[in-house]
C-alpha cells in the first residue's frame, strides 16, 4: 500500500488559557500532541483514565489535563503565542502523567539527530510504526501560514509514498490532516516519539472525545471509505482531495479506523 491514514486522534487547537498562577498563556504544541496522542489511546484501546470524563466532553483543551502536562513537561513560554518544550522533558513528563493515570508506559525516540540516523531513516520508522497501527509524535520545524514554529510537535497519522514521500499529521491547530513533505529541507531536523502502554481498562469503543472529527466519507460496494481533504505542506497554501480509499477498516466503533490506497 502507498498511503495510509489512521483515524481516531482529536483535532484539538493551540489556544490561550488560565494557568494555576492566574496568567493568560499559550498552552504549547508539545503539551498539546500529548493530549492528542492519549485520546487516540483512550478510544483506540481503552486506557480511559488519560482524558476523564469531564475532560472527554470539552471541545477545548482541559485546562487541568494542559497545566499538568505542562508542569511535568517544564513547557515554557517563548512568545505570546508559542511555547516551547525539550524533547527529553516531553517523553518524561507524558511518562509520568501517564503513569500517574496507573499505566505502565514505556517511551520510544528516533531522530535524525541520533549517530547514524538520517531524514530518510526516520521517514522510513515512521511508514513502519503506521503500518503496525502505531500512532506517534513527530517533532518538526514548522514554518506555515501560521508563523515560524520551531520545535513544533505533531501527531503522525498517515503517509504517501506514491511519487512522494510525506507523512500526515494532525498538526495541533485544529487540522484533522496536513502533508509534511520529507524533502523539504526547511522541516529538519526531525524526530519520532511514540509510546508503548499496558493496563488498558476499557471500553475500547472510538466514543468521542474533544472536538468533534469531522472526516469525510463515501459508500463503494456497500463499504464506508475514508475520503480526506489533505492540507498542503508547511510554507504553502491549499488542500488536497484524496480519492476514496480502496479500503477502510473500522477498529473501534465508527471513529477509529485505518484506510489504505493502492496506486
Amino acid at each position: 500500500m502507498d498511503r495510509m491514514i489512521i483515524t481516531g486522534v482529536s483535532p484539538y487547537k493551540q489556544a490561550h488559557f488560565i494557568n494555576e498562577h492566574g496568567q493568560n498563556v499559550w498552552e504549547g504544541c508539545g503539551p498539546v500532541a500529548g493530549l492528542m496522542l492519549m485520546s487516540y489511546y483512550d478510544k483506540r484501546y481503552g486506557y480511559k483514565k488519560l482524558i476523564p470524563s469531564s475532560g472527554e466532553s470539552q471541545t477545548g483543551t482541559p485546562n487541568d489535563i494542559i497545566q499538568t502536562l505542562r508542569n511535568k513537561m517544564l513547557t515554557v513560554v517563548v512568545t505570546d503565542n508559542q511555547g516551547l518544550t525539550d524533547p527529553t522533558f516531553f517523553k518524561s513528563g507524558l511518562k509520568g502523567y501517564i503513569e500517574d493515570c496507573e499505566y505502565a508506559a514505556d517511551m520510544h525516540s528516533y531522530g535524525s539527530s541520533d549517530i547514524g540516523v538520517s531524514e530518510d531513516d526516520v521517514f522510513n520508522k515512521s511508514v513502519s510504526l503506521l503500518q503496525d497501527r502505531t500512532v506517534h509524535v513527530l517533532l518538526l520545524d514548522y514554518d506555515g501560514t501560521n508563523g515560524l514554529f520551531p520545535s513544533h510537535y505533531v501527531v503522525v497519522v498517515g503517509y504517501n509514498t506514491f511519487q512522494t514521500k510525506r507523512l500526515i499529521v494532525c498538526n495541533g491547530f485544529g487540522d484533522h490532516f496536513q502533508a509534511i513533505d520529507f524533502n523539504d529541507t526547511k522541516i529538519k531536523p526531525v524526530r519520532l516519539i511514540w509510546m508503548t502502554l499496558t493496563g488498558a481498562d476499557g471500553p475500547a469503543d472510538g466514543h468521542d472525545i474533544g472536538p468533534a472529527c469531522s472526516y469525510s466519507w463515501m459508500t463503494v460496494s456497500g463499504q464506508k471509505r475514508l475520503v480526506p481533504s489533505v492540507l498542503v505542506p508547511p510554507g504553502k497554501t491549499g488542500t488536497t482531495s484524496w480519492p476514496a480509499a480502496d479500503s477502510t477498516a473500522f477498529t473501534a466503533g465508527s471513529t477509529c479506523s485505518i484506510s489504505t490506497w493502492n496506486n
